[in-house]
């Protein structure tokens, strides 16, 4: 196997496993499957959490790549934009066990840290749509974008706490989706 293909089965044999038994995944469990050794994995990750914070940062890349390419579309009305921007999903949504998230309080708390500030945080095209919206009208004149992001957020790790997608009987992707509806039929004007 060459490099790209090592990186990326230590990280898909690390989500398989972490989708099966949460936190508690092991590189020495990710090694057996793909027939590596844990020396191998230092290679290209310095830790589990260094495994974590690869997918937490190319997770926070596709998700600000995807606002930046709806933001610039010029064949986009500012609701379009914001109703796109709102429901981005990216890959790694459907490859991780979300439900599992929350375990990572206690497990792993700097790295629940650094993936709540990762929510609380790259909402910058978000408001500038808002400001926008609220300039040509299409956004109520009172809204606070700030606000809104702050109820987003809350709204988004609320999701990751128990099992409460489990409870609601929808996947995150429906979650997020009807978020970002419940948004913005009350900030549209």
């Amino acid at each position: 196997m060459d490099k790209d293909n090592v990186k990326l089965a230590i990280v898909n044999e690390f989500i398989a496993q972490f989708n099966a038994i949460g936190p508690k995944v092991t590189l020495d469990s990710v090694c057996k499957p793909i027939r590596i050794s844990k020396k191998t994995i230092y290679k290209y990750f310095p830790s589990k959490a260094g495994i974590y914070d690869f997918i937490l940062k190319d997770a926070q890349a596709g998700v600000l790549a995807a606002q930046r390419a709806i933001f610039n579309d010029p064949n986009l009305s500012t609701k379009e934009k914001l109703e796109r921007i709102l429901s981005i999903h990216i890959d790694w949504e459907e490859r991780i066990d979300i439900t599992k998230i929350f375990q990572f309080e206690e497990s792993e708390p700097e790295f629940y840290h650094r993936f709540i500030e990762a929510y609380q945080s790259n909402w910058d095209f978000f408001i500038r749509l808002v400001d926008e919206g609220k300039q040509n009208g299409t956004v109520k004149p009172e809204v606070n974008a700030e606000l809104i992001v702050t109820v987003l957020s809350s709204s988004m790790v609320n999701l990751y706490k128990g099992e409460t997608l489990t409870n609601l009987g929808i996947e995150y992707a429906q979650a997020i989706d009807e978020i970002a509806r419940m948004i913005l039929y009350g900030i549209l004007a």
